[in-house]
This record gives structure tokens, sequence and C-alpha cells, in this order.
């Protein structure tokens, strides 16, 4: 059991679904009107609706399709604490099926106790170094993918993709300027 205080902020948690994959839909199908299904959500806090904008579900297989080598490597992307991120890094390298991650925000500022039973496995709890709210405008629910259809790329991936080329055509113009400036321009 894992207690979930009332008002919690800036917690992570992160749980694994032991299930062929054939299962994994069923179990963890999610609609916006009803939220996750009865199996997920019975076998995790059974009589609490969860907010799935705060909440992520996917297979950890994809993750080097957007840039992370394991699950440790993709959490690491957000300042958790370093003992956190330290006690917790034997498990979340090793994890490899689908996993589903529940920020604390997705409690409401309810208090729960969380009764996570099979399939679902706990992995990780973490916290941040700064546990401010999390912002609903950045935060993205990903919910099991249809068969052959891409998993989309975590907050903050294409920003970073869209900052590094703003700076290397950053960095070309100024030696282009530089060229110019040094060389002379053509006459």
């Amino acid at each position: 059991m894992s207690p979930v205080a009332a008002g919690e902020r800036g917690v992570l948690r992160v749980f694994a679904v032991d299930l062929p994959e054939a299962e994994i839909g069923a179990f963890l199908a999610f609609d916006r009107a009803s939220g996750f299904s009865a199996p997920f959500a019975h076998a995790l806090v059974p009589g609490l609706t969860l907010d799935p904008d705060f909440i992520a579900v996917f297979p950890v297989r994809h993750l080097p399709t957007l840039g992370h080598k394991d699950l440790l490597d993709y959490v690491s992307q957000t300042a958790f604490k370093p003992a956190d991120l330290a006690h917790n890094a034997k498990a979340l390298r090793a994890e490899a099926g689908w996993v589903v991650l529940i920020w604390s925000d997705a409690f409401g500022d309810r208090a729960a106790t969380l009764t996570p039973a099979l399939p679902i496995r706990p992995v990780a709890t973490l916290r941040m170094t700064d546990p401010a709210p999390r912002d609903r405008s950045t935060a993205r629910v990903w919910v099991v993918p249809k068969r052959n259809a891409r998993m989309a790329a975590p907050p903050g991936t294409q920003v970073r993709r869209r900052n590094a080329a703003t700076g290397l055509a950053l960095i070309t113009m100024v030696l282009l300027a530089f060229a110019l400036v040094y060389i002379g321009v053509p006459q």
C-alpha cells in the first residue's frame, strides 16, 4: 500500500503493467468521459477517479525512438531528487514493458491509498526537487496507442528539437557574419 497525502505535489509514481501485449489494450483502455477502464482503476485505486492530464501510459520499448536509452534516462529529464533517482535507478533501467506514470496532481488534492494489485507492480516513487504544481498546458495523457500507431513525443521533446534547430541556425548566421567582416564583403 502506498499513501498519497491530500494536496501532495511533485511526486511521480511509476508502475509496470505485467500483461501480455494482447491484453494491455483492454486493461488500460481510456475514455475521456469515463476515465480508465474498470480493471486498471480497480487494480490501483478502487473508488477514485484520476485526472488523466497527469498520467502517462506507454511501452518502454518506444523510448529509444524518442531519444531516451531507457526509463531512467526518460524520467531523469525532470528535476527529481538525486537520492530518489539513485535509489530507483536499477529498477527503472530494468523496466522493459508497459508503464503507467502518475503525477500526484492526478489525485486532485485528495488523499488516497494506492493498493497496486496484479498485474500492476510498483517500480519507483520519485520526488521533485521543486514540487510546484504541474502545468496542465504541458501535461499530456498518453493512452494505449492503436496497433501500429506511433507514440507521441513527451512534452518538451519537440521544444528541445526546435531549440536545437534554432541554435544551429543562429550559429551559422554568426559564423557567416564573422566571415563577411573578417574576409570582407565581395565587390
